[in-house]
């Protein structure tokens, strides 16, 4: 057995348009777009590409070299990266690094103009897919291979002189001249294929998790209006990143019977079918069940918005009217204190009661207007204080239960 090359990639919906612009960065280091320009640089400077082409085709395709790493980006998003094989480990952590640290920061700078990306999980990112590509390899080199990366062949497919050996995350590709017409495409569809199911697996652990964090409100029976806002504000973040990653999944299923239609018009429908790749029937529908979860689980949470919104409006209007009702009270407790202001009537009567004298008040002290007011303000603050407490008590509220799921189901 002899490695000849370690390839990894990974893949997210793209176009033409943005193959151009990665060509232009490639080339010049620049953006039309409104993007830091010396970041731009410093982003070029540490890739230090080489050699960029553009070729067009089924697919169109820009390819660069960056040292004894080639990169291949086709418009649909799809990238591979290659290195001639030396130790097949050691390059495989510099693959990853170099897409790590050099390559996903440049992409994301370019195309960081516009909706934002879903982020791709920690767990993915430490177990990007890596292909060996050797010229031939038994089952017990294959498994030799794969444990020198603490992974396992579970399964292999055999098609005339072409074999896979798969792993979880090391899959050791190899064969003769069939092999070299077949490689190619091959290679590009296997890569799409496992990173379509990356992203299928992104989607549903935000989905559980999303739907975990709407079930910990519904655990609270009651809530104090001072929690409005702050759930509020919660689940209008969580309808957005929602809308964002559901609308990126419909991207996603775009792509896959242009690349069907691409294998099917080569005639490799029936090698790859052999050969364990052509998946594109199980991602639709993976992908289908997906959405029926999001759909379900967008509209549930504009629904329970939309009833948060109604609560937090009727509760603002409620602590707006009872603010304007102790106003008044404390409106009418000032107003008493008028009796002891200039130009009040002044009644003196004897210790019998007999009406002794009448007069009006010509002069009214500091001292007065301190004891009165203060007397005045006091007692309304002390009413304020009685009856918030009331309020608030009277005022909690069920917020969720009326968009709760009644029943759970056993597998989601």
């Amino acid at each position: 057995m002899q490695i000849q090359s370690v390839i990894t990639g990974s893949w997210f919906p793209r176009t033409k348009l943005h193959l151009k612009e990665y060509l232009a960065f490639l080339k010049t280091g620049t953006s039309h777009l409104p993007i830091d320009a010396r970041a731009l640089k410093a982003a070029h400077k540490k890739l230090a590409p080489q050699e960029p082409v553009y070729e067009g085709g089924y697919f169109d395709w820009v390819s660069a070299k960056f040292g004894d790493i080639t990169a291949t980006y086709y418009e649909d998003g799809l990238l591979l990266i290659s290195k001639p094989a030396s130790d097949a480990v050691k390059d495989a952590a510099e693959l990853r690094e170099f897409f790590d640290e050099r390559l996903a920061p440049a992409l994301s700078l370019i195309f960081s103009v516009g909706t934002p990306s879903p982020m791709p999980s920690l767990d993915h990112q430490a177990k990007r897919p890596i292909f060996i590509v050797v010229d031939h390899a038994t089952d017990a080199e294959a498994a030799e291979l794969t444990g020198r990366f603490d992974d396992a062949v579970h399964h292999s497919a055999s098609y005339q002189d072409t074999t896979i050996h798969y792993g979880d995350d090391v899959i050791v590709v190899g064969g003769g001249s069939a092999f070299s017409t077949l490689k190619d495409k091959l290679l590009a569809t296997l890569l799409l294929s496992r990173e379509y199911e990356h992203k299928l697996r992104h989607f549903l652990d935000a989905h559980r998790l999303t739907w975990e964090g709407l079930e910990k409100m519904q655990t609270k029976n009651k809530l104090s209006p001072k929690e409005l806002p702050e759930i509020r504000n919660r689940l209008l973040a969580y309808q957005r990143e929602m809308l964002i990653l559901h609308a990126r999944l419909l991207q996603m299923a775009e792509y896959l019977p242009v690349r069907q239609k691409e294998i099917d018009d080569y005639g490799l429908a029936e090698p790859l079918h052999q050969l364990k790749i052509y998946r594109f029937d199980k991602l639709r529908s993976a992908t289908n069940y997906i959405d029926r979860l999001w759909t379900m689980l967008v509209d549930y949470l504009a629904s329970t918005t939309e009833i948060t919104g109604f609560v937090y409006q009727e509760n603002l209007q409620q602590e707006i009217e009872l603010q304007q009702f102790i106003f008044l009270l404390g409106a009418l407790a000032a107003f008493l204190t008028l009796g002891a202001m200039p130009g009040s009537k002044l009644s003196l009567l004897g210790t019998d009661g007999q009406l002794l004298a009448i007069g009006n008040i010509a002069a009214f002290s500091f001292a007065d207007l301190v004891r009165f007011g203060g007397m005045a303000l006091l007692l309304t603050a002390a009413f304020f204080l009685l009856l918030k407490p009331y309020y608030q008590r009277k005022k909690m509220t069920s917020l969720l239960n009326g968009t709760k799921v009644r029943e759970k189901t056993p597998h989601r």
